[in-house]
């Protein structure tokens, strides 16, 4: 409680770090399992924390970078939504989301948030798989995921390469189930 004014929305950038984190952590108690109705609970509330986040940063002079980060873990909540709810429509949003954030994150300048784009693209890729079971999304996300490797040759990111890992094995999953 005596944080709460150092990460309140007058502190732009903490609060827009703090409430990043907080949807994080929901993502992975989503993945965690349990009910559908408490992972859709969870998935709603961590994009609540994105739209705080990026209203409160909206008016700030800070770098692209910060909301487009904040876009691209948008996009994964989207996407594990859809997945949640059986919802494809939401994919297009989530689409729209990643492909915004991903003109702010050069893979030169910016490799680590270029990876994790890709590993988000390879997740849409799962959820249209899981949506039609159009065969070919899975190619995509694994190519997404190559993508993703090559990005992090030169760096040691544990987290990326962590969560390539986890991708490369849910598409191996959705491909070895066979259906949607």
């Amino acid at each position: 409680d005596e944080c709460a004014d150092y990460r309140g929305p007058e502190r732009p950038w903490v609060f827009a770090q703090t409430r990043q984190e907080l949807a994080s952590l929901a993502l992975d108690r989503v993945r965690l399992g349990g009910a559908p109705s408490r992972r859709e609970s969870l998935l709603r509330e961590a994009r609540a924390d994105v739209d705080s986040a990026l209203r409160v940063l909206r008016p700030t002079e800070l770098p692209e970078a910060a909301s487009a980060s904040l876009r691209s873990l948008d996009a994964e909540l989207l996407a594990e939504l859809s997945l949640v709810e059986r919802r494809p429509a939401l994919l297009a949003e989530a689409e729209a989301r990643l492909r915004e954030a991903s003109r702010a994150f050069p893979s030169t300048a910016l490799p680590r948030e270029a990876a994790l784009v890709c590993v988000r693209q390879a997740l849409l890729a799962r959820a249209r798989y899981g949506s039609t079971g159009d065969a070919p999304q899975l190619g995509a996300g694994n190519a997404a995921l190559d993508r993703a490797l090559v990005l992090m040759e030169a760096h040691t990111d544990s987290l990326v390469l962590f969560r390539v890992r986890r991708e490369r094995d849910a598409l191996a999953h959705a491909r070895a189930a066979g259906t949607p």
